[in-house]
């Protein structure tokens, strides 16, 4: 995928990234193991602490203007901005367990 991403094709770097996918999902699915799969998936939603969100927000790799308010602060920083953080994440994580449950059907 790499390739694609500093070649700047979009396109080709989302066909890659859905290939990558689709075999993760496959190989659990294969070895019987699709259950630890979720389990994994729900592992990484499970602590969503003050202190975790603070991590989440502050994190160089994904902090992004995801996770700022308009003013640029953090919205771990207030209690209204930590339960949009939550609300957020709970729809990746179900977005996610959505896309794993469509892969396998599709297998």
């Amino acid at each position: 995928m790499d390739g694609y991403s500093e070649a700047n094709d979009k396109f080709e770097f989302e066909n890659a990234k859905d290939n990558d996918t689709f075999n993760i999902i496959d190989a659990y699915g294969r070895t019987g193991r699709i259950q630890d799969l979720y389990d994994l998936v729900n592992q990484d939603f499970e602590d969503l602490s003050e202190e975790r969100l603070k991590e989440i927000a502050e994190d160089t790799e994904s902090s992004t203007n995801e996770w700022r308010n308009i003013d640029g602060t953090l919205m771990s920083d207030s209690e209204e901005g930590r339960a949009e953080m939550i609300k957020k994440l709970e729809d990746k994580r179900k977005a996610i367990i959505d896309g794993i449950k469509s892969y396998e059907e599709s297998l």
